[in-house]
């Protein structure tokens, strides 16, 4: 059952495409005869029901849709916490005697994946989820042709009684607006206070319905529609087919009538009307569908010049072959998706060009991706430019690629037939390099080169520390006007130089040791720790300029804190400032004041505060100064403090006037 619901799923995603199409369609056409929009409804139908497809290098079927791969390609995706096992795991051999079915890993080892009790069957999309939704899609259908009987039925109940008018036309008490039923032998009900003049006019339109098989299309559309009850735009198809039908019946009888028939044709309409709240697969009733739109169409109708209706049944024509068909290799629209993943395996030409790869994608699928004479590579990680990766295959890279299918397949080292896309761009996000890092127990860690990061790794995949690029100094402005470049070039020298010899304010080993630790102890809750520091300039005046230097440090993978240090400089020379150099007053003065300032009543709070104050702590921006107590230094406090002074009269008695920012000092 899962694999019919999965099947109707795509052919109502393609169903979905051709109704869009339509639309568009009968807007184009919209001067064409109102039979052309049924023909257009009909290609949609025999997409449905045709059990074959042929490829044209015209289709305008996207190839995911018309592969039926947009709903297939993640039936395996995992809905719940997953645990992977490496064939070295203690529990990879219960896993595989509980039924798990091992996965290579590309590299000559296997894996299998389990729920989190290491035995169990994971929960995915396709064995947890489709069984629920095949059987309420089940459902639906039993209620739409239980429905469907049921109102039959209660049809029947009311012409029973009816009596021969003539031919195959009855007349009944307990029909309120004419119409046809039957599909081998039609008739035609007609209720009995119709004039002579109406009827005539209503027979017209039932036969009419009658010579176009209308009676067919009908419960054809409504049984598809009961198959596809789920897609909106289906609902939507029907109700347009409907009142396509009818519109295309009243054209065909009008044609031959004067202003005044048509008139009369128009009153019958009104007449004959009635509010169905419902959608019905049966009868074809006159009156029932867009009384108002087909008297305004009968009452505008105009006879279509012949050039036009040629131009509606050469774009049926053109529909039919674009619609029906699905892509060929070279087809011209082209559906990208898009792929990230690591190379497991490349592949050479005679050249040593790189011509293919396997990636392993994300969710652990393994696909083959082609590179074609318009595939675009570009790199933003230091290290590993396109030139390199192309001349210089290696495994191990991380790509992010878009792409579009191919029909083609790649055959992998393993002897596997793999799906393969064409490249569009592959961008390099990443790779490994031949460097490691041995921790205390001998673990050897390998290194990881990202655009922004570079990532320490075990073995088995698991990231133990994330360490962020250094930003800084000299690309950030402050307030956004002013930066390191913006300065004499000697000071700015030596501002970069200072930083340059002050170098990095954490230990990437020690936090790697830690990080280590705390996996030891987690395991499968562990999260990856980051760790990294930015420089930027945070205030400027006519003589300083200040910088901000934040380090972000972990507690563990969760959790983490903000180092922030405060740096002043001599603007013309670049030689640093002492911060206390900044105050017009002893250094113990000028804590006592600016904690008078901020408020801080508390003394056991402005004891530990005195004590752990250091000229690092206090930051100059552009529009306030903050006295920033680190995380850990003040007993009391459990986070970092962080204090906020405005550059008001009380702070400019015990800061120089050069000192403070020049937005605030300016009079």
């Amino acid at each position: 059952m899962n694999e019919l619901f999965l099947k109707i799923i795509n052919m109502s995603i393609s169903a979905s495409w051709l109704v869009l199409a339509v639309l568009l369609l009968r807007l184009v056409l919209k001067k064409a005869p109102k039979w052309i929009n049924v023909l257009l409804w009909g290609i949609i139908a025999v997409r449905l029901i045709c059990p074959f497809t042929i490829e044209s290098p015209v289709s305008l079927i996207p190839d995911a849709i018309g592969n039926g791969e947009l709903v297939s390609e993640w039936m395996d995706d995992f809905i719940d916490d997953i645990d992977i096992h490496h064939q070295d795991s203690i529990y990879y051999d219960a896993a595989i005697g509980a039924g798990r079915e091992p996965i290579s890993d590309g590299e000559g080892g296997y894996y299998v994946v389990t729920k989190h009790d290491q035995l169990g069957e994971p929960a995915t999309v396709e064995n947890s989820v489709m069984p629920i939704l095949s059987v309420v899609w089940i459902a639906g259908i039993t209620f739409l042709v239980l429905y469907t009987a049921i109102s039959y039925w209660h049809l029947r109940r009311r012409i029973d009684t009816a009596v021969l008018y003539r031919d195959n036309i009855f007349q009944s008490e307990n029909v309120s607006s004419p119409f046809v039923l039957g599909i081998v032998k039609p008739k035609i009900y007609l209720p009995f206070k119709m004039d002579g003049q109406d009827t005539e006019h209503v027979v017209a339109h039932e036969q009419a319905h009658i010579q176009r098989k209308d009676h067919w299309w009908k419960p054809l559309g409504f049984l598809l529609l009961t198959i596809h009850w789920f897609n909106p735009l289906m609902w939507l198809a029907y109700v347009l087919l409907c009142r396509d039908i009818e519109l295309a019946c009243d054209e065909k009888v009008i044609q031959e009538l004067d202003n005044q028939q048509r008139a009369n044709y128009t009153q019958a309409l009104v007449t004959c009307s009635v509010n169905r709240r419902m959608i019905a697969a049966c009868p074809l009733a006159f009156g029932e569908i867009g009384v108002k739109e087909r008297v305004k169409s009968v009452m505008n109708y105009k006879k279509p010049v012949f050039w036009i209706t040629m131009a509606a049944i050469i774009a049926i024509l053109i529909a039919a072959v674009c619609l029906l068909t699905n892509s060929a290799d070279n087809h011209f629209l082209k559906i990208k998706r898009d792929i990230s993943g690591t190379i497991i395996e490349a592949n050479t030409d005679d050249g040593h060009e790189l011509v293919s790869f396997v990636l392993q994608t994300d969710d652990n699928k393994e696909v083959g991706i082609l590179l074609t004479d318009e595939t675009y590579c570009f790199s933003f990680v230091e290290g590993m430019d396109s030139e390199t990766f192309k001349s210089n295959p290696q495994v191990e890279v991380l790509v992010s690629v878009e792409c579009y299918r191919s029909h083609k397949s790649l055959l992998t080292d393993e002897g596997n037939q793999i799906t393969a896309y064409d490249a569009e761009q592959i961008i390099i996000d990443g790779y490994k390099t031949d460097d490691t890092v041995t921790l205390q127990d001998g673990t050897n860690v390998d290194i990881w080169y990202h655009s922004r990061t570079t990532a320490y790794t075990l073995q088995n995949g698991v990231e133990l520390l994330s360490v962020q690029n250094t930003s800084g100094p000299d690309n950030v402005y402050v307030a956004g006007v002013e930066s390191l470049d913006d300065i004499d070039e000697v000071a700015k020298n030596n501002i970069i130089e200072f930083f340059h010899n002050r170098g990095l304010l954490y230990d990437t080993q020690a936090e790697l040791e830690k990080a280590y630790a705390n996996y030891l102890k987690m395991e499968n809750e562990f999260d990856s720790y980051m760790i990294g520091q930015e420089i930027s300039p945070s205030a400027s005046t006519d003589s300083v300029i200040y910088f901000l230097t934040t380090v972000f440090l972990p507690i563990d993978g969760s959790h983490g804190y903000k180092q922030r240090i405060g740096t002043a400089f001599d603007k013309t020379t670049g030689e640093p400032i002492d911060n206390w150099d900044l105050f017009s007053c002893p250094p113990d003065e000028a804590m006592e004041k600016m904690m008078d300032i901020a408020g801080v009543d508390d003394t056991v709070l402005r004891s530990e505060m005195k004590a752990a104050f250091v000229p690092e702590n206090v930051i100059f921006f552009q529009d306030n100064l903050e006295i920033c107590f680190q995380q850990g230094t003040l007993p009391s406090q459990e986070h970092t403090c962080m204090i906020g002074l405005d550059y008001d009269d009380r702070l400019g008695e015990i800061l120089y006037e050069w000192a403070i920012p020049r937005g605030n000092n300016e009079s």
